[in-house]
């Protein structure tokens, strides 16, 4: 029984663990796409205004 307790409390942590880890990485996520949305928008502006095509 002490193991089957262990196995679950283990489990429960690694569930834990994991549930932090998808949050940090969406939130990362979210992030680099707002960068990305935003250099892109730049870009757009920058080609309106002045013909300059930038990478």
């Amino acid at each position: 029984m002490k193991l089957h307790a262990d196995m679950k409390k283990n489990h429960r942590k690694v569930t834990e663990d994991h549930d932090k880890y998808v949050e940090l990485y969406t939130k990362a996520r979210e992030e680099r796409h707002s960068i990305e949305t935003k250099m892109r928008n730049l870009k757009v502006l920058v080609y309106k205004n002045y013909k300059i095509r930038l990478k």
